[in-house]
């Protein structure tokens, strides 16, 4: 009896470390300079994103602390969308509060008018 026991808590560790494996993994977190549908590199003027995708992507570019004093709702329009399977640089002076600090977060979706699970974001440091 007491080796089953032994046994069954044993399993239940490797499972319970199994499963803290796979969703730490598996996390939605993007922080970095890539997800699935875009990457991002800073450049001198500002950041370059690429859309891997093969449709559209839409974006918000906000510095991290400005971010919080700010309400903003995604728009989809020409001016902030960057072509299936292409890329743009945003200049820093077309990111609100870019002067303020070297963390920038990049909001991006797909659809032209997004619900808030269709919203990822991307943080991007510029000091790198």
């Amino acid at each position: 009896m007491k080796n089953i026991r032994k046994m069954r808590r044993s399993i239940l560790f490797v499972c319970f470390l199994l499963s803290a494996l796979v969703l730490t993994s598996c996390s939605d977190n993007t922080t970095g300079f890539h997800s699935e549908a875009i990457f991002a590199e800073v450049t001198d003027n500002g950041i370059q994103v690429f859309n891997n995708a093969d449709v559209p992507v839409y974006y918000f570019a906000v510095e991290e602390g400005t971010l919080a004093l700010l309400s903003w709702a995604p728009v989809s329009s020409e001016e902030n969308k960057i072509d299936a399977e292409s890329n743009k640089t945003i200049p820093f002076t077309d990111i609100i509060g870019s002067e303020n600090g070297n963390r920038i977060i990049l909001y991006y979706w797909q659809k032209i008018e997004p619900s808030m699970d269709d919203i990822h974001d991307l943080v991007i440091d510029t000091d790198n």
